[in-house]
């Protein structure tokens, strides 16, 4: 599904360098049950990115989570990694931040 990685990539540019508002529609157009399992979790980050730049941190904590189910079911200690550092980010755990720290500790 090569058409899908430079999708990916071009939301993800859109994202980063023009308007993250027509990124998450690029996003959103992409059907995901067609991407190859080694695409869904680059897929998933940048997504989760996408809502995270956009200050939608529900969004993008509960898309980080289905990157991290992913990891783990495909065991990929790295993706794991990733995850569970996004996860750690303070905007998503301002009522619990020990919960911030365990998702680092266990990232590194």
């Amino acid at each position: 599904m090569e058409n899908y990685k430079q999708q990916i990539t071009d939301a993800r540019n859109e994202g980063e360098t023009g308007d993250p508002n027509k990124a998450l529609e690029m996003f959103r157009q992409l059907d995901k049950a067609q991407i190859e399992p080694d695409q869904l979790f680059d897929y998933l980050g940048e997504l989760g990115l996408t809502y995270w730049h956009l200050k939608k941190f529900e969004d993008a904590r509960s898309t980080f989570k289905g990157a991290q189910k992913h990891a783990e079911l495909s065991g990929n200690k790295s993706h794991q990694a990733v995850a569970l550092r996004h996860l750690s980010r303070p905007e998503f755990n301002e009522s619990n931040p020990l919960l911030s720290v365990e998702y680092a500790k266990k990232a590194r």
